[in-house]
């Protein structure tokens, strides 16, 4: 059923029901044991600032179980309307991780150096820390003091004093700007499940859940070739020797586990219809993170500040603490509703609609402050609609099945542009003791980030298209 575009709310008979709607798990009546192992290709291309000649496309490939489910079946043919609970447990890959994003571009506006500049403002040297102070001791900002008092850090990297016809003159360049972004990890649930079955019409279900997580993210961000842009009167073209470029490494890890709720009915108004309607619970998690970072300058020359310091050549790195944190988060309940409509022996068609609103994510902690974290949560996101789509045709043994997902996007208008479809397309083979199943899910996806962030909002931004294939296969046995 991977490939019915997961509109499973008004099925049953699968061990998708047992996370989705385990109403639909009254439907079963033998026993069964189930696995999807599965490929996954990811394919990426990302455009620095909107610049179509500055694209830079990467790929990665993964393998996994998807799923492992066992069905117990324990109805009864006694005459009573009631014919008795069945039971699940699964294993479910709800999300994969593994991918990696890379962009390359000319930024002739700012580099990563004016952000730590903004963020240290009129805040003491000795007062610094995180990568506000690592950018102070590799000399990638240095402090100026301005006539009005405001304690300023001069970016270091993009500033150098060149003498032109005898006369020293303050340069500006900026750099060449590179980063690749590796993930790793998966998120999975396993589900302990039931369904009763009540007069083949009314169908009713519930189970736990106990979700996982395990995430890690490691980026590598470069500024190097830097150029000389001149200070609007004279011009100086060619590379600053003696500026080497700066590179900002940073690991996370993050790995949790938690524990959600799921209820659910599937009624049967007519033979040929069903209606579905599924609630799962926020999942609550307990999360471990730890972060850490190194920030390396590499200055070939003598250079001479703006505020008059001199700076010796040399390789500068700083290497930041190792921090740990423990919080609690609390995702988003949904609410699921579903339709089937059954073709006689030629298949059905399903559709389903989910209801989330991200902006009811919550965090909390006993380490630290979260209020500002849970503002922001509230003022980024919103409610979403998302919308699936399947059908199956079936010729004697045989079954061919089509899907379609849309999902829309969890932030609010003008913050990041965010959005995942995905099409499917699915062949099988049942018998009475066993089926196998072929699918090939396609997702594709649109987003944007920026490595930094300036006060006066002119970040480089990279709008990054994300293309995911995933073929996987589906063997079930009956008993």
């Amino acid at each position: 059923m991977q490939t019915l575009g997961g509109a499973h709310v008004s099925l049953g008979g699968d061990i998708s029901s047992a996370h989705v709607n385990p109403a639909g798990l009254g439907f079963y009546n033998r026993s069964e044991i189930t696995f999807t192992p599965g490929f996954r290709f990811m394919n990426a291309d990302s455009q620095f600032n909107g610049n179509p000649d500055e694209e830079r496309a990467s790929s990665r490939g993964s393998f996994g179980l998807y799923n492992f489910g066992l069905v117990f079946n324990n109805t009864k043919n006694n005459g009573s309307k009631f014919k008795g609970w069945n039971f699940a447990f699964s294993v479910d890959r709800l999300n994969d991780f593994n991918e990696e994003v890379s962009y390359r571009g000319e930024n002739n506006n700012n580099s990563l150096a004016f952000a730590l500049g903004d963020n240290a403002f009129n805040v003491n040297n000795d007062a610094l820390f995180g990568l506000e102070e690592a950018a102070f001791e590799t000399f990638v900002i240095n402090p100026v003091v301005l006539n009005n008092g405001d304690l300023v850090y001069d970016p270091v990297n993009l500033t150098d004093i060149v003498e032109v016809d005898g006369n020293t003159t303050l340069f500006y360049s900026f750099p060449v700007q590179e980063e690749t972004i590796r993930r790793r990890g998966s998120q999975n649930q396993w589900s302990f499940s039931a369904g009763g079955n009540y007069d083949d019409k009314i169908y009713f279900g519930g189970g736990i859940g106990i979700g996982t997580i395990n995430y890690e993210q490691d980026k590598v961000f470069r500024e190097n070739d830097y150029f000389v842009f001149g200070d609007g009167v004279n011009v100086f073209d060619g590379n600053d020797t003696a500026l080497g470029g700066l590179t900002l490494r940073e690991d996370l890890r993050i790995d949790g586990i938690g524990i959600n709720a799921t209820l659910g009915v599937i009624l049967r108004p007519i033979d040929a219809m069903t209606i579905g309607i599924s609630y799962i619970t926020p999942t609550i998690y307990s999360i471990n993170e730890e972060s850490t970072f190194t920030l390396s300058n590499i200055i070939n020359e003598t250079i001479n500040t703006f505020g008059g310091d001199v700076i010796d050549p040399g390789s500068y790195e700083f290497n930041g603490d190792l921090v740990t944190s423990r919080y609690t988060l609390r995702t988003p309940s949904r609410l699921n509703l579903g339709a089937s409509f059954f073709l006689g022996k030629y298949g059905f068609l399903t559709s389903s609609v989910e209801f989330t609103d991200y902006a009811s994510a919550e965090l909390s902690s006993n380490d630290f402050n979260i209020d500002s974290d849970n503002a922001a949560i509230r003022d980024s996101y919103t409610s979403v609609t998302n919308v699936r789509l399947g059908g199956e045709f079936r010729l004697d043994a045989f079954r061919f099945r089509l899907g379609y997902a849309a999902l829309n996007n969890p932030f609010e208008a003008g913050i990041e542009p965010s959005w995942r479809e995905s099409y499917s397309i699915g062949a099988g083979y049942k018998t009475k003791d066993y089926y196998i199943d072929l699918g090939v899910i396609n997702s594709s996806s649109e987003s944007s980030y920026s490595p930094y962030v300036l006060t006066d909002g002119m970040q480089p931004v990279i709008n990054t298209k994300l293309r995911d294939t995933r073929i996987a296969v589906t063997v079930g046995f009956t008993f």
